[in-house]
């Protein structure tokens, strides 16, 4: 048993520096920009990287040299992973003409109340949840909870909560990696376009390509409100 836990530890920490240098390589050079190495890209997110680091820095502890660049690489990391992912809305945020929320909740059949009743405190103009299967028995318990909010189903078990319905102005395939829906709402006393888009989670695909159709779909409503929400999918 200790030859085998002493081969497994040994094998996940050369997998460690494995992942370690070919994740950072990746990120400091193409990125997601092949399909062949996209996999590698979306399987080693920062937080990853960070863990890889540390447990090469503790095995190879009594190679000072090794140990302390397998180190550094794990706080440079961490560095980047903090500064991505963690954002501090100010205190005093202003005025706001209207307040939006999005929520991938993962259809939450079995947490379907604390979703409901989390939302409802948030008071926003405009909700979009993913994932979130609203038809069957839950459709009761979202129409009562919600009211006199209006509820739009969407593609792809996605759905907007709205004062009003959200009327559909086009729908579309982004690149064939994913789809997109534009709905027309009126929030705080104004017309806006409110685009859901929903990538493929495929991770053998790159994702330049839905977002480049993303881009194409903004600019071309760069001239009106325009608030995009959903499930991108992105690595960072």
């Amino acid at each position: 048993m200790k030859k085998f836990l002493h081969w497994f530890w040994r094998f996940s920490v050369y997998g460690a520096a494995v992942l370690l240098v070919a994740g950072l390589l990746l990120r400091l050079t193409v990125r997601d920009r092949f399909d062949g190495l996209s996999f590698v890209y979306y399987a080693t997110p920062w937080a990853l990287l960070m863990f890889a680091g540390v447990v090469c820095a503790i095995h190879w502890r009594k190679h000072r040299r090794v140990s302390r660049a397998f180190l550094m690489a794990a706080i440079f990391c961490a560095s980047v992973w903090a500064w991505t992912s963690f954002r501090f809305a100010p205190k005093d945020t202003g005025r706001a003409e209207f307040r939006v929320a999005y929520w991938n909740i993962a259809r939450p059949g079995w947490r379907i109340d604390s979703v409901l009743e989390r939302s409802k405190s948030w008071q926003a103009d405009l909700l979009g949840f993913g994932e979130c299967k609203a038809g069957g028995s839950l459709q009761v318990k979202w129409n009562q909870q919600l009211a006199p909010k209006l509820i739009t189903e969407l593609h792809r078990q996605m759905m907007l909560v709205s004062a009003e319905h959200a009327d559909l102005v086009e729908t579309g395939s982004l690149n064939k990696a994913g789809e997109y829906e534009l709905r027309r709402v009126k929030l705080g006393g104004r017309r806006a376009l409110v685009l859901a888009v929903d990538f493929d989670g495929d991770p053998r695909q790159t994702r330049r390509a839905p977002f480049e159709r993303l881009y194409q779909i903004v600019r071309a409503h760069a001239d009106e409100p325009l608030i995009v929400m959903g499930d991108f999918q992105h690595a960072d």
